[in-house]
Parts: structure tokens; C-alpha cells; sequence
């Protein structure tokens, strides 16, 4: 069994699985959700959305993650990913920050409820709160998509240091 083949059709099938559940939830968040929910409609919103584009980019990069020992590397390559290396490199980077901004939305999304549960409401109302809210994990993934790209960023160096590291 081709083990590229069988990751390969996960991912397919979990990006699908994206679409269709995170496209399900906006509609019903949209159309169903009570007025009483407040901004938090439009953060549960912005988080679906997030979701549909960060499994779009999985879609088109199929990244990979290697791991052996002490290191670990998210890859790609001309034969998995359908688009160019040149354009798969920065939406390598942009599916990193992808992964920063889904961290951070968990956080936003338990510090709300916890302002809920408290009856802070000063943090929670209003469309300024909400862009705020908004974006803080935007700020994260772009902190980290930049992190990545400045110490990371693939060069000989890097390249060596991976072929050694793999030959271990």
C-alpha cells in the first residue's frame, strides 16, 4: 500500500468534509441563529470561513509533514501538489499561518465565552469588539507565517541540514 496515496486521500476527503460542515454552519449561524447572540454570530462565522480557506490551501499544497528524531518538516512537492513550487511556497507559508491563526482562534473563542459566562459585556459588544476579536488570531498566524519565513526560509543551508538530518 502507497502510504503518499492513502494521505493523499485523506486529505481529499477531510478538505470535502471542511467544505461541506463549515459551509453548513455558516448557513445555519446566518439563517438560524437567535439576534441574542451578538457579535458571537459573527466571530463562530469568520472561524467557519477561516476553516473553508485553511482546508483549500491543504487542498492545493498537500502538504506534508515528515517526522525522524528530533526534527520535523512540513513539505511539498511537484508531484503532490497540483500548482508550480514557485506558487506552492507561498501558500505553504500562508497554510503555516493558517495553523497560527487557528491556535489563536481557539483562544478567542474560550476568552469570549469566559466574558459570556462572567456577564463582562464591556469586551464582547459592538462591531469595534468584534473586528478586535477578529484580529487577534490574524495578528498570530501573520507573526508566525513571518517567523517561519525569516529563520526558516529554504536556502543550501537549510537544504543540507535536512539531507544529513535524514540520512541519520
Amino acid at each position: 500500500m502507497n502510504l503518499s496515496l492513502v494521505v493523499s486521500n485523506v486529505q481529499l476527503t477531510l478538505a470535502i468534509v471542511s467544505f461541506l460542515m463549515n459551509g453548513l454552519l455558516i448557513t445555519l449561524i446566518a439563517l438560524k441563529s437567535p439576534k441574542t447572540l451578538g457579535i458571537y454570530k459573527f466571530l463562530m462565522m469568520f472561524m467557519s470561513a477561516f476553516e473553508i480557506f485553511y482546508a483549500l490551501i491543504d487542498l492545493l499544497v498537500k502538504p506534508e509533514v515528515r517526522t525522524k528524531d528530533y526534527y520535523w518538516v512540513t513539505e511539498t512537492n511537484s508531484q503532490r501538489s497540483i500548482l508550480p513550487l514557485s506558487v506552492a511556497y507561498p501558500l505553504l507559508l500562508i497554510w503555516a499561518c493558517s495553523f497560527g491563526i487557528a491556535l489563536a482562534c481557539f483562544g478567542v473563542h474560550f476568552v469570549y465565552r469566559y466574558f459570556i459566562v462572567t456577564g463582562n459585556t464591556k469586551w464582547i459588544s459592538g462591531f469595534k469588539n468584534c473586528c478586535l476579536w477578529m484580529t487577534f488570531p490574524i495578528l498570530s498566524g501573520f507573526v508566525y507565517g513571518v517567523t517561519i519565513h525569516a529563520y526558516l526560509y529554504f536556502d543550501q543551508v537549510l537544504d543540507i541540514n535536512l539531507r544529513f538530518a535524514r540520512a541519520i
